[in-house]
């Protein structure tokens, strides 16, 4: 039987322990500093709406993302299949999640608002020679 050797994704990496330590250490202090300096830490889904991305940017930024679908509902599945984009997409940036987050409290939230998040985002974009996604 051939071995087969599985790598990660191109664009990606893997963190082993030492990595993964020094980006911890890396986001932890910034964490630390901005909430030093009055700003709150907020997180979202890590998929929204496609419909959500494209308010903000425009149908070009469809091509950017990875979309997502459920499987399960055929009406969906059809839609794909007609060159449809799909109705939820992975987040590519946090800005469309931080504004929607926002709008629904506008109202009841402090002013100045400062908010920082520090989660994952995924652009399906093809990464610059040198560049991760």
């Amino acid at each position: 039987m051939a071995r087969v050797k599985l790598k990660n994704p191109k664009g990606t990496r893997d963190l082993y322990p030492d990595e993964l330590l020094r980006q911890r250490y890396i986001t932890d202090a910034w964490r630390r500093v901005s909430t030093r300096h009055g700003c709150d830490e907020v997180d979202g889904p890590t998929f929204e709406t496609t419909e959500l991305y494209t308010v903000k940017s425009g149908d070009g930024i469809v091509g950017e993302l990875f979309q997502a679908f459920s499987g399960k509902d055929p009406e969906q599945k059809a839609a794909l299949q007609r060159g449809e984009p799909a109705p939820f997409a992975i987040r590519p940036e946090f800005t469309p999640t931080l504004a929607r987050m926002y709008a629904a409290q506008a109202r009841s939230l402090p002013t100045p608002c400062k908010w920082f998040m520090a989660g994952p985002v995924f652009r399906a974009e093809r990464p610059p020679r040198g560049r991760l996604r």
